[in-house]
């Protein structure tokens, strides 16, 4: 992005930028027609909650909504032999 000279040194037109990491909790929860899971925290997710509930279902079809880590070569070989 260019500026005017004039206004390169404007703080008029500065903003803060964080250059830290804002450490979060992420969790996993699954919905479907008439029932829900529980809400996990993802942290040892997969092997514990996941596949027992998606088992104990009748004809489950799971879906991923494509972020990176669900596309990643090693969470793909790990759900194809849960199957």
């Amino acid at each position: 992005m260019r500026r005017q000279r004039e206004k390169r040194q404007n703080f008029q037109f500065a903003f803060e930028r964080r250059t830290t990491y804002i450490q979060g909790v992420i969790v996993w929860s699954a919905i479907l027609y008439g029932r829900r899971s529980p809400i996990v925290f993802i942290e040892n997710v997969l092997q514990p909650v996941l596949i027992p509930y998606v088992n104990s279902l009748q004809n489950p079809i799971f879906q991923q909504n494509n972020v990176h880590s669900h596309t990643v070569a090693i969470t793909k070989k790990y759900l194809e032999r849960a199957q």
